[in-house]
């Protein structure tokens, strides 16, 4: 038999994959906005809610106290504790991220180019980039194992040797 613990009312129109945060918290990409909530036992409980990352079908990572994922294109951070937003980078960019210890991990699939950056409060700062895939479109998520990035796009499985 179940029993219900708790429900969250008007989310008409979409709820893509939420995720779980280091802080025991669920990350909920509505249509309508992003909200963070506390889920326990019997409650659900509002923590707080943004504009930002609405209707987001892409990933967004949780790394170094941020959440990061693409908001109208272009990479956007928010405090993962608030949910202010702490910056956008100027230019529209599309494709996958990832976590890699400190690292987030770009690929840029239009371009065909992996990236490592450094992200902070501050911004984020390219460390390294490298061309490796021909430029498609991709909308599998990346893949890690044993130090192994594995890609799939339209036409070519790859895997990539990362090392931090």
């Amino acid at each position: 038999m179940a029993v219900h613990l708790w429900q969250v009312g008007d989310i008409s129109g979409g709820l893509w994959t939420p995720s779980v945060l280091a802080n025991g918290h669920v990350f909920f990409p509505l249509t309508r906005e992003t909200q963070v909530r506390e889920l326990g036992g019997d409650a659900s409980r509002l923590v707080w809610s943004s504009p930002v990352f609405e209707g987001t079908m892409g990933p967004v990572v949780e790394i170094n106290g941020l959440l990061v994922g693409h908001h109208k294109r272009r990479l956007t951070a928010l405090d993962v504790a608030t949910g202010e937003q702490l910056w956008q980078l100027p230019d529209e960019t599309d494709g996958q991220l990832m976590a890699f210890g400190r690292w987030l991990v770009f690929l840029n699939d239009r371009a065909g180019r992996l990236e490592i950056l450094a992200v902070d409060r501050r911004g984020a700062e390219v460390r390294r980039r490298q061309a490796v895939i021909k430029p498609t479109r991709m909308e599998t998520p990346l893949t890690f194992a044993r130090e192994t990035l594995y890609l799939r796009t339209q036409e070519d499985l790859v895997a990539l040797h990362l090392r931090q």
